[in-house]
Formats: C-alpha cells, structure tokens, sequence
C-alpha cells in the first residue's frame, strides 16, 4: 500500500513525533500528509521530517509545545532539506527503497554522518582494551569484597 502511493505520487509528507504523546500509549507518533493535487514545485517529492525531539516530556507524558510545532510547521513551509531535521527525497528514491518511509532512512543524525570513520580493527581493538581494564576493575572490587 506504501508503494502504492509513492508510486502515484500521493504522499508529501512524513512526519515522526516523539514517544508518549496520546495517553497510554509509549509509542512514537507518525503524521503522514497526502494530497491528491500537489503543489508543481512538490511534485515526484516527500517531505520527511524527523521531529522525534520536538517533544517536551513531563515523566511519562509527551508535549508538542508552540515552538515545536512552529519549528515543524515552518519545515513543512519551505520543503526543503534542514540538517539533522528533514530531507527532501524523490519518489524514485523511495521507490528505489521499495517504499520504505522510515525516516530514520532519509534524515541522517550527524553521528551517522561523522567523515572519522572507525575501521573495524580499530573498534575492535577500543573494545578490547574496555573490555579488560573492566575485568581489571572488577578482579579488584571483588579483592576488595573478599578482604572485608
């Protein structure tokens, strides 16, 4: 069904809000904009826009205050790409994803993006230094535990 609408270019916008905004339930929320006569310049394009942190929580209990929703809002306004918010994408795109809009597939997070790429060797080795100076700590709280 996703398909479905990429493919005749239905879809606008996907917008992902963050957890606990409808009572009782944790979930994330996702807004999905469609119009059947888009706009020329909007045309073959969605609109993704990851608004996950635009979401005040108050313990279990998530609002949309007036500057988040100012933020999204002026984001849907301009259709444009804005770094670590949202992502303008092609339909050809998507469709190139088997229509997958997951937007975590199309806004990228700049942690993701980081130029300073880590071979595996090199993970592998931090690893393996944490993993001993751990066991090195340990062997000596258990010393501690023992001689008390």
């Amino acid at each position: 069904m996703r398909r479905k609408m990429v493919e005749a270019d239905l879809v606008e916008c996907v917008i992902g809000l963050g957890p606990n905004l409808f009572y009782n339930s944790p979930m994330e929320a996702c807004l999905l904009i469609t119009r059947t006569r888009k706009a020329a310049d909007r045309q073959g394009k969605v609109l993704f826009i990851n608004a996950v942190k635009e979401v005040r929580q108050d313990k279990t209990i998530g609002f949309l205050e007036d500057a988040h929703i100012e933020r999204i809002f002026n984001a849907y306004q301009a259709f444009t790409d804005q770094e670590d918010f949202a992502a303008l994408v092609t339909t050809e795109e998507i469709l190139e994803k088997n229509g997958n809009m997951a937007i975590n597939r199309y806004v990228r997070s700049e942690r993701f993006q980081s130029n300073n790429s880590v071979s595996f060797e090199e993970a592998y080795a931090g690893w393996q230094a944490s993993s001993n100076e751990l066991q090195s700590s340990m062997t000596e709280l258990f010393k501690v535990l023992e001689a008390s």
